[in-house]
């Protein structure tokens, strides 16, 4: 059994009109198995084709890429929590606009 190619889970982004979709990209590790065969192979699915369970060899290669980036969503997070924290978001202020109508 060889190990072929390693790929760190990740997120990927999309953006929409009414905000962002962050989706999760789990990692995965490329093995040619002794029977021959290549397969994709993650954290819940690790075994071949042909029977042989490469669980270990597939979650030592995982683990070994290190911590998980930061979400992407963090940074966003952490801006509004400093800086943008006092502004009324929309939905505030329309409260506030009708509670001072009435």
């Amino acid at each position: 059994m060889r190990v072929l190619d390693r790929r760190g889970g990740c997120y990927e982004v999309r953006e929409f009109v009414c905000g962002r979709d962050y989706v999760w990209r789990p990692g995965c590790v490329v093995v040619e198995c002794d029977c021959g065969r290549r397969e994709v192979f993650t954290f819940l699915r690790s075994v071949c084709g042909c029977g042989a369970d490469h669980a270990e060899v597939v979650r030592r290669e995982l683990l070994a890429g290190g911590l998980v980036e930061e979400p992407p969503w963090e940074r966003d997070y952490r801006e509004w929590l400093l800086g943008g924290g006092r502004r009324l978001l929309r939905s505030e202020l329309c409260d506030r606009e009708e509670w001072e109508e009435i």
